[in-house]
């Protein structure tokens, strides 16, 4: 492993997602709305996305997903040019998972801690949801993460690896 390498890259990934999300929720704080997972509360509140919403959160989506895949993906072909030779899968799933992990973290306690549940500014409140209690629960948070959240991470990881792996 090039531990600097997924310390540097884990770190430029997490400052660049911070700000991609966040610049997406401020455009519209509807878009990475996990509707299934969002406290009862804010479930039976929030309407249904229209048309035009959807395309808009489709186009941010592709954005973020360009990114968030992309750059993990570009960091283990890194990894596997500075190593010399073609690592084993287990060090570029490592490589690939750490630094997918950086921003899991990152997003876990910044976003949804600190941004989200703690200060919770007006741009993140949906429309006729303020002042609900579901914007302190942290647990719906918590559960995203270490359930789906982290069985994604762990795939793209493993992706990324592959893919390495082939190419």
């Amino acid at each position: 492993m090039i531990w600097d390498l997924v310390l540097c890259h884990g770190l430029l990934y997490s400052l660049f997602s911070t700000g991609i999300v966040v610049s997406i929720m401020r455009i519209d704080n509807r878009v990475f709305l996990p509707i299934a997972y969002l406290p009862e509360d804010l479930i039976s509140a929030i309407p249904q996305q229209g048309e035009a919403e959807k395309r808009r959160a489709a186009l941010l989506k592709l954005i973020w997903l360009s990114w968030a895949v992309g750059f993990p993906v570009f960091s283990t072909f890194h990894f596997k040019a500075l190593s010399g030779s073609l690592p084993g899968f287990l060090f570029l799933f490592l490589h690939a998972f750490l630094v997918f992990f950086s921003f899991w973290l990152v997003d876990l306690v910044f976003i949804d801690g600190i941004i989200l549940c703690w200060v919770t500014p007006e741009w993140v409140v949906v429309p006729g949801t303020e002042g609900y209690a579901g914007y302190k629960d942290f647990g719906w948070h918590l559960r995203g993460h270490f359930g789906k959240g982290l069985l994604v991470i762990t795939a793209a990881g493993l992706l990324a690896a592959v893919l390495v792996m082939v190419v």
